[in-house]
């Protein structure tokens, strides 16, 4: 196999791993206490990937990189979590994945404010048709908000934060190995996020057994392959070939949450479906133009 076809490979395999997510938290959250459920599978998380450093014998550079990774864990982990599973409870899986899209906002404001980076106009106003439509989905013009305002409002601010970090540790994630970076960022969120559990709701930080194995999932597919597949891509292919890769994702998992969840899709989620992944493609291409 050569490098073009694994590259192809990790990045088919992120594109499911990103797809399969926010099913599996969905159903895993209608059983479990958001904090309970974010902690432990950080844990378990930070535990199979310090587990596999160990075998390499480079298990001391996740330790040594947890300083490094402080800023990273507090905001894409920690309060992502907090953020995006409350948000998750009042939301179906359709919708959080139609919602989340709007990384691309975000990452162009963030980039553009925090970074001094260049935005074309391109880029501008096909996200803002994007925020634009976004915006549609969640207010019906002619009968008040379809969606719960506080859960989208959490929605949004977890997807923020998630750029934040990525900003604010951009050095770190350009130079430290990305199964080390995870597996320190891992730790200190996860022990945070159980701290504040135990401190908030008790009663509710016990995992039942029969949960196990769909927090184990969670943990290994979304805070371990998912990241270390995104990063085989992106090295093996470039970043905007990736990303293409990565633009059937919310289609999928429109059709994984009416299989597995029995969401009804409406003609506004398909709707806006449609117009997002046209918006993403856009995106992408606007994108490859400019690094021509």
């Amino acid at each position: 196999m050569n490098p073009k076809q694994a590259g192809i490979l990790f990045a088919l395999a992120a594109m499911l791993t990103s797809a399969v997510l926010p099913v599996s938290s969905k159903f895993s959250l209608g059983y479990l206490n958001p904090l309970l459920f974010s902690s432990v599978t950080l844990l378990i998380a930070f535990a199979v990937s310090y587990a596999y450093l160990l075998m390499k014998g480079r298990h001391a550079e996740a330790m040594r990189a947890i300083p490094r990774a402080l800023k990273l864990s507090a905001l894409s982990y920690f309060a992502f979590s907090v953020l995006f599973f409350f948000a998750q409870k009042s939301l179906s899986a359709v919708d959080s994945t139609l919602l989340f899209q709007s990384e691309p906002f975000f990452a162009l404001a963030f980039s553009a404010w925090l970074l001094s980076e260049k935005i074309s106009l391109s880029r501008i106003a096909i996200t803002t048709v994007m925020v634009g439509a976004i915006i549609f989905f969640i207010v019906n013009p002619f009968g008040g908000t379809l969606l719960n305002p506080a859960a989208v409002a959490l929605l949004f601010a977890s997807v923020a934060s998630v750029q934040l970090g990525y900003v604010f540790s951009m050095k770190e994630i350009g130079g430290t190995d990305p199964l080390v970076l995870s597996c320190a960022a891992a730790l200190p969120a996860g022990v945070a996020l159980f701290i504040l559990g135990m401190l908030v709701n008790p009663a509710e930080m016990l995992l039942p057994l029969p949960m196990l194995p769909y927090v184990v999932f969670h943990a290994i597919v979304g805070w371990l392959v998912a990241y270390v597949t995104y990063y085989g891509a992106i090295k093996r292919l470039g970043l905007s070939f990736s990303t293409a890769l990565l633009i059937p994702a919310p289609a999928l998992t429109v059709l994984l949450a009416g299989m597995f969840l029995g969401e009804a899709v409406t003609q506004r989620q398909l709707f806006g479906l449609a117009f997002i992944i046209g918006c993403l493609a856009l995106l992408l291409l606007s994108g490859m133009r400019e690094r021509k």
